[in-house]
């Protein structure tokens, strides 16, 4: 049981660790080269702003889908890059809900109740993913990484399940090893039994010793 529960803990901490680094290298990744970075046609985006505010949280993490403009329809929420050289977002990736279809292209809007229609018409080529979910776990860890304090808090947990995996085992084998080893108490006693043991037999040590030289010598 004890073994199977080991077992458990070390899948789940490895799975976390190997989730995490995979998370932080595609982002990392996405921030460096500018575009967006897709793994099994996933990828993970920010949010940055309150403009999709019920639906996505401001500063949030999202899972969106890669997709192309024949799959999408209205009412779906598309993460498109936008193309509007006079706005200040330009060439930025903006999620928000089609709202929309015409021939020049879609339109689209946040879903804040404060957000306004978009000015510009989203082009088929520039819709990249659509909106599947967001992410609460990555968004707390995001938030986190985002703060000195915060990276502290993040180092001190991962330090801590790497104590609550590996502490165990390591004072498991010391255990063992002075199992095996010989205190020098224990050592005085056993050579008081062996000597105990031998004057018994009406032999000293050395008339021991020499009984055994003799049958070595004999073979």
């Amino acid at each position: 049981m004890d073994k199977c529960k080991k077992i458990l803990s070390q899948i789940l901490f490895y799975g976390a660790l190997l989730l995490i680094v995979a998370a932080s290298l595609l982002f990392f990744l996405q921030k460096k080269s500018g575009q967006t970075l897709f793994l099994f046609d996933r990828t993970l985006l920010w949010v940055e702003t309150a403009s999709m505010q019920p639906t996505i949280p401001e500063k949030s993490y999202i899972l969106a889908k890669s997709t192309s403009a024949e799959a999408v329809q209205v009412g779906d929420v598309i993460v498109f890059v936008c193309r509007d050289t006079g706005s200040a977002v330009y060439g930025s990736y903006i999620t928000h809900r089609i709202t929309e279809q015409t021939p020049e292209g879609y339109k689209t809007c946040g879903d804040s109740p404060l957000s306004l229609l978009d000015p510009w018409t989203v082009q088929p080529e520039d819709i990249v993913a659509v909106y599947e979910k967001n992410l609460p776990l990555m968004t707390a860890l995001g938030r986190l990484f985002s703060t000195p304090m915060g990276m502290v808090l993040v180092f001190a947990l991962f330090f801590a399940v790497c104590g609550f995996v590996f502490i165990p085992a390591v004072v498991k084998t010391l255990q063992e090893q002075d199992e095996d080893t010989l205190t020098e108490e224990e050592f005085h006693r056993l050579v008081a039994r062996e000597v105990r043991r031998l004057e018994e037999q009406g032999l000293t040590p050395e008339e021991n010793r020499g009984n055994e030289e003799g049958g070595e010598a004999d073979e």
